[in-house]
C-alpha cells in the first residue's frame, strides 16, 4: 500500500468563542444520557458533543455562514406537566439551544435539523453576553408562587448584556422565544455589559466596561447594587469585568483586564478577597458543584485551579488560594465550562488556538488532561479514484487536487519533477450566498462534484485535460441546473452511487431522496436526471420516546452516515440513535431512450403493482413510502431489514465489504420473460441482488459488528468475532473513529479505520486470536499472572475491581501511573478482619465513585466459550466467508477447499495492526489502485507484491495544530518554548 502523507491542505480551524453543557453538574446522579456540550466557533458553526463514559464524540456540526459568529451560547429545558393534578410534578422537556453573534438578535437552534428555528431583537444594541436563568425546582423557596410581575414559575428566561448598557430579557415560554422586558435602565455613560449570570432565579449579576459590577432584581427592575472596582493596578482609567459567576452559595466571582480574581460577599457585596494570578485578563470562570473549587482562564493561556481553605480559629469566612496553574492552551483560553455527576468530573476549555481541552475535575492530580481533535469527526474530503483526484471543502469553498503516482516520476512533467511536487491544485469552487457547505462529494469517475448548504444542492460538472506542452492536468468545471426536486431543498449529506447512476441526498428533516442520473449521448451536452425523486421513509424511532432522552426528542434521529454497496443496489444509513436502515433497488433499468428531453418520462410509474415482492406475502399496498418507479427500477424497504437491531450508541462508521466480482454492476441476470400487461405496464425484476451484502458499522463507543444486510444476521465473521476480541491496544484508544477504507484481494480482506491520531488494521479474511485467561491488569498496566487457587482468585478479583474504578477516571484523560503520580501512593488499601488473609477486603481512599455496572462485571467466559463452539462447528474463513449458504445458493468462494484456506496463505501476517504515528488527521481517501472499497477486488495481485500500475494508494490529509495560523498573543516575562 502506498501511502501520500499531505499537509498541504489548508483547512481553517477556527477559534472557540463559546462553551456550555446542556445538563447542570448534580454529584447524586450519573450523567444523564441527554448531555450534550455545545461548542461555538468563531466562523458560526456550532459543535455538538457527547462526553458519555468519557468516550467524548463529535455527533453533528450546526453550520454557521458568512460573516457570522457565535459569542454565547444558553441552554434551557422546558418543563411538561405529568398526569398527576400535582402541581408540583413536572418531567424535563425539550431541551433548547441558543446563540448570540455581536447582533441584535437571540437565535434558536432547531435541533433535529440544525438550523436557525427562530429569532428574537428588539431595539437595543449588539448583544455581548448571554445566561439561561437557573432551572425551576420545587424546593427552591424563593418565594415566585408570590410575584405580582407574572414571572414564569417554570420556564427559563434568558438575560442578554448589550453593547448600551442595558440587560435585557428574553422569555422561551411555551416553547416560544420573544422579547420580554428590559430590566433596567442604562447609566448615564452606558457602560457596555461584559458579562452577566444568575445569582438565583429573581437576581442577575452584570459585569460592565466601567469597573463596575451591578446587581438587578428582575421583579422590580431596580438596581440593587453596585460594585466598584476601581482603577486597574496595570493602569488605564476602567477595568474590564470580562466574566462574573456565582457559587451556589451565592457567593460572587469576578475576573477582569488586570488579571484579578475577586471575591464577594453575597449579603453585603463586599468585597471579601483578591487574587492575582494571570498576567494578562482573565477571560472566563466556572466552578465545581458544591464550590469549593474555581477555575479561571486567561489571555495569558493559564488555566489556574483555587481551592477553600477554611479561616483563622474564629472565622467563618472561608479564605481561597491558588493551588495548580497550568498552560494547556498555546493562546487566549477564552472559555470554560465544568459538569459534575457520580462518573463525571470535567473541566472543559476553549480558545483561539481551536482545540477543546478536557480537564479533570474531582482527581485533577491523579489523572492526565486530554485534548480533543480541533477537526470535524466527519471528515470533510472526498476523492475520484478513478481519476486521482479529491476535494477539500470547507465554508463556501471547495479545492480540487490532483496527486501523481509514487511510480511514475518519469511521466510526471518536468516542472513537477524539479519541484519535487506530487500534486497540484487544479481548481477552487466559491459558492454565492451566505450558508457554509454541509456536504460535498464527487463521483468514483471524477466527472461530477455535489455541493449542499441548508438551502439548496448544487452539482457541477467537471473536465478534465492533460496540456500538450507541459503534461499538466488541467480541469474546467461547469455548473449543471439541477431539478427542483433536489435543487431547491438544502441537504445534510450527500452520496453518490460508485457506478454514478444515483446521487443519495439526507435533507434537514432527514429524509433520504435518490435522483438517478443518466449521461447524454453527446460528451458536450449535460446529464439527464429523473423528474421525480425517490424518497425514503425510515420506521419512526422509539429513542424519541424514551424518557431519558425525552430532551432530544427527534434530534438522535439525526442521519450521519449513508453508504452504498459495490453494485450500487444496496442502500443503509445509520443515525445518532444506533440504527441502522436498508433498502434495495429492484430492477435492471431501462436504456437511455426511456428518456424524453433529458428528463424521464416516469408516466405510468404510480399504477398498482403485481402481486409478487420481495418477500413472499408482501404487497406493494403495505409500503406506501416506497419510492416511484424511475427508469425501470425502484428503491425498496430490505425485507430482512428489520431483523438488524439498534446498536447502543451512534454510529461513526458505515461500509460495504468491496464487490468480488470483476464487473460488480453486471450480474448476469436480464429482463427477458418480463411482459407488460394492463396491470403491470412497467414490469420489474424483484428477486435480491446476488452482490456482496456484508455492511460493517462502528459505533461511538468502538464496538465492531457486520450485518449480512440480505438475511438480517451477523455475518460469520461477527459470529466468530466478537467485539471484545479486538486487541486491547486499540480498546484503549479514547479518539473516536473517523472514517475507513478497504484493501482488498484474493487474499485479504483489510478494513483500515481511522481517528485523529491513530489507523488500525483489521483483516477480516481470518479470524481474531482468542483471548486467554489471564489475571487481573495491575498498577501501571503491568499484567498479573493467573492464580489458581481459590483464595487468591478472590483476592485478584477484589484487586481487580478497585483497579476498574481507578482506571474509569472522571471523564478526561487516563490515570497517571503511581511512578509519575505528585504522591506515589496506592488509591487503595487492604483491611483485615482477622489474623487470617482469606478474611480481607479491599478499601478505596479515592472519593466516592459509582460502582461498577453489571455489564462490566462480566467475565466473559461464556462469551469465549460460545465463540469457541462457533469456530469448532463451523468451515474455517475464507475471504470472511464460511461454507454456510447465502440466499440459498452456495457461496461464492465455496469451491475453495479446506486445504488451500486462507489459513495456510496467510502465514505470519498479523489479523490486525495499529500505528499511532500520525497526529490530527483531517481525512484519508483512496487514489487509484483496486483498494477502493466501491471498486472489485484485485484477483492478480496479492498482499506485498502490488504491481506498482495497479496498486493501492491513499491519501493521508494531516492538519498539526502547529501548522494552523493564530494571531499573535500574549507573552509574559518568562514564558518560553521547551
Amino acid at each position: 500500500m502506498d501511502i501520500h502523507r499531505c499537509r498541504f491542505v489548508p483547512y481553517p480551524s477556527q477559534a472557540i468563542n463559546a462553551l456550555a453543557f446542556s445538563q447542570p453538574s448534580d454529584t447524586q446522579r450519573r450523567c444523564p444520557p441527554d448531555q450534550r456540550l455545545a461548542i461555538g466557533r468563531a466562523n458560526g458553526d456550532i459543535e455538538i458533543w457527547n462526553p458519555a463514559q468519557g468516550l467524548w464524540s463529535q455527533e453533528t456540526i450546526f453550520r454557521g455562514g458568512k460573516d457570522r459568529s457565535i459569542e454565547g451560547l444558553a441552554w434551557t429545558q422546558d418543563l411538561q406537566d405529568t398526569a398527576t393534578e400535582d402541581d408540583e410534578v413536572k418531567e424535563a422537556g425539550r431541551l433548547r439551544l441558543f446563540s448570540i453573534g455581536l447582533s441584535s438578535a437571540v437565535t434558536e437552534w432547531d435541533m433535529a435539523r440544525g438550523i436557525p428555528l427562530r429569532h428574537a431583537n428588539g431595539n437595543f444594541g449588539a448583544i455581548w453576553c448571554l445566561a439561561a436563568q437557573p432551572r425551576w425546582t420545587s424546593t427552591g423557596g424563593d418565594g415566585e408562587q408570590h410575584d405580582p410581575n407574572r414571572i414564569s414559575r417554570h420556564d427559563q428566561y434568558l438575560a442578554a448584556g448589550c453593547e448600551d448598557g442595558t440587560i435585557v430579557l428574553f422569555s422561551t415560554e411555551d416553547g416560544d422565544l420573544h422579547y420580554l422586558r428590559t430590566i433596567a435602565k442604562p447609566p448615564t455613560k452606558k457602560p457596555r455589559i461584559l458579562s452577566v449570570t444568575w445569582k438565583d432565579r429573581n437576581t442577575i449579576i452584570a459585569g460592565c466596561s466601567d469597573s463596575n459590577i451591578r446587581v438587578y432584581d428582575i421583579r422590580t427592575r431596580q438596581t440593587l447594587r453596585t460594585m466598584t472596582l476601581g482603577k486597574s493596578a496595570i493602569g488605564g482609567n476602567e477595568t474590564l469585568v470580562w466574566a462574573v459567576k456565582c457559587l451556589p452559595n451565592g457567593t460572587i466571582l469576578s475576573g477582569d483586564s488586570a488579571g484579578d480574581l475577586k471575591i464577594w460577599d453575597s449579603n453585603n457585596y463586599s468585597l471579601v478577597q483578591r487574587l492575582h494570578c494571570h498576567e494578562a485578563d482573565i477571560l472566563d470562570i466556572t466552578a465545581n458543584a458544591n464550590g469549593s473549587t474555581i477555575i479561571t482562564g486567561g489571555a495569558d493561556r493559564r488555566t489556574v485551579a483555587y481551592k477553600s481553605m477554611p479561616g483563622d480559629k474564629g472565622d467563618t469566612t472561608r479564605r481561597w488560594t491558588q493551588v495548580m496553574h497550568r498552560r494547556f492552551h498555546k493562546h487566549d483560553v477564552k472559555a470554560l465550562a465544568s459538569f459534575e455527576s457520580q462518573d463525571l468530573s470535567i473541566v472543559v476549555s476553549g480558545g483561539l488556538d481551536t482545540a477543546p481541552i478536557v480537564m479533570p475535575l474531582r482527581g485533577w492530580q491523579k489523572e492526565y488532561h486530554r485534548t480533543l481533535s480541533h477537526l470535524p469527526q466527519s471528515p470533510q474530503l472526498s476523492s475520484a479514484p478513478q481519476a486521482r483526484l479529491f476535494i477539500g471543502w470547507w465554508e463556501r469553498q471547495i479545492s480540487i487536487w490532483h496527486l501523481w503516482r509514487h511510480a511514475e516520476p518519469s511521466e510526471a512533467p518536468e516542472s513537477l519533477s524539479s519541484s519535487h511536487t506530487s500534486h497540484k491544485l487544479l481548481s477552487q469552487l466559491f459558492l454565492k450566498g451566505e450558508e457554509n457547505i454541509t456536504s460535498a462529494q464527487i463521483s468514483n469517475d471524477g466527472r461530477y462534484i455535489a455541493v449542499a448548504t441548508v438551502s439548496n444542492v448544487k452539482i457541477f460538472r467537471l473536465r478534465s485535460q492533460r496540456s500538450s506542452s507541459d503534461g499538466r492536468v488541467n480541469i474546467r468545471t461547469k455548473k449543471i441546473e439541477t431539478l427542483p426536486s433536489i435543487g431547491r431543498f438544502g441537504a445534510r449529506l450527500l452520496a453518490f452511487s460508485p457506478d454514478t447512476r444515483w446521487l443519495c441526498s439526507i435533507r434537514l428533516n432527514n429524509e433520504i431522496t435518490l435522483v438517478r442520473i443518466e449521461d447524454s449521448s453527446d460528451s458536450e451536452a449535460p446529464p439527464h436526471f429523473s423528474k421525480h425523486a425517490a424518497k425514503l421513509n425510515r420506521i419512526k424511532s422509539k429513542t424519541s420516546r424514551d424518557t431519558k432522552t425525552a430532551g432530544l426528542d427527534g434530534y438522535l434521529d439525526t442521519i450521519t452516515t449513508t453508504s452504498f454497496s459495490a453494485d450500487s443496489r444496496l442502500l443503509a444509513v445509520g443515525d445518532l440513535s444506533g440504527r441502522i436502515a436498508t433498502w434495495v433497488l429492484e430492477g435492471l433499468g431501462a436504456s437511455s431512450n426511456g428518456f424524453v428531453n433529458g428528463i424521464h418520462n416516469d408516466r405510468g410509474s404510480g399504477s398498482p403493482q403485481s402481486a409478487s415482492s420481495l418477500s413472499s406475502g408482501e404487497s406493494s399496498s403495505d409500503e406506501e413510502d416506497d419510492s416511484q418507479s424511475i427508469h425501470g427500477q425502484r428503491w425498496r424497504k430490505n425485507p430482512a431489514g428489520a431483523y438488524l437491531p439498534n446498536l447502543d450508541a451512534s454510529i461513526l462508521v458505515l461500509a460495504f465489504r468491496p464487490s468480488t466480482h470483476e464487473n460488480p454492476t453486471n450480474t448476469g441476470r436480464t429482463e427477458i420473460g418480463l411482459h407488460p400487461t394492463r396491470h403491470t405496464p412497467h414490469p420489474r425484476a424483484h428477486d435480491l441482488p446476488t452482490g456482496e451484502d456484508r455492511l460493517i458499522a462502528m459505533t461511538a463507543e468502538h464496538k465492531f459488528v457486520e450485518y449480512r444486510v440480505l438475511q438480517g444476521m451477523l455475518s460469520e465473521w461477527s459470529r466468530r468475532n466478537p467485539a471484545s476480541y479486538l486487541p486491547q491496544q486499540f480498546k484503549r484508544i479514547k479518539e473516536r473513529a473517523m472514517g475507513c477504507f478497504w484493501d482488498a484481494s484474493s487474499l485479504h480482506h483489510r478494513l483500515w479505520l481511522y481517528g485523529s491520531t491513530w489507523m488500525f488494521m483489521l483483516d477480516l479474511a481470518q479470524d481474531l486470536p482468542l483471548e486467554e485467561p489471564s489475571g487481573a491488569v495491575g498498577m501501571d498496566d503491568v499484567q498479573q499472572p493467573q492464580q489458581s487457587s481459590k483464595q487468591n482468585k478472590k483476592r485478584k478479583r477484589e484487586e481487580f475491581e478497585a483497579e476498574k474504578l481507578r482506571q474509569r477516571g472522571s471523564g478526561a484523560g487516563g490515570i497517571v501511573p503511581l511512578s509519575e503520580s505528585y504522591v506515589g501512593v496506592s488509591n487503595c488499601s487492604r483491611r483485615f478482619k482477622s489474623l487470617t488473609q482469606e478474611d480481607s477486603q479491599m478499601i478505596q481512599l479515592d472519593e466516592t465513585r459509582s460502582a461498577a455496572s453489571e455489564e462490566d462485571e462480566g467475565s466473559g467466559l461464556g462469551l469465549m466459550a460460545l465463540t469457541q463452539l462457533r469456530r469448532r462447528t463451523e468451515q474455517p474463513l475464507v475471504n470472511g466467508h464460511t461454507e454456510h449458504q447465502v440466499n440459498g445458493v452456495p457461496s461464492l468462494l465455496r469451491e475453495t477447499s479446506h486445504t488451500n484456506a486462507p489459513q495456510s496463505k496467510h502465514g505470519d501476517k498479523p489479523a490486525s495492526f495499529i500505528t499511532l504515528r500520525y497526529r490530527s488527521i483531517l481525512g484519508i481517501v483512496s487514489i487509484g489502485g483496486a483498494g477502493d472499497g466501491n471498486r472489485p477486488m484485485d484477483t492478480k495481485n496479492h498482499g506485498d507484491e502490488l504491481d506498482p500500475e495497479s496498486g493501492f494508494e491513499v491519501a493521508i490529509i494531516e492538519r498539526p495544530l502547529w501548522d494552523v495560523d493564530l494571531p499573535p498573543r500574549f507573552d509574559g516575562d518568562q514564558d518560553w518554548e521547551t
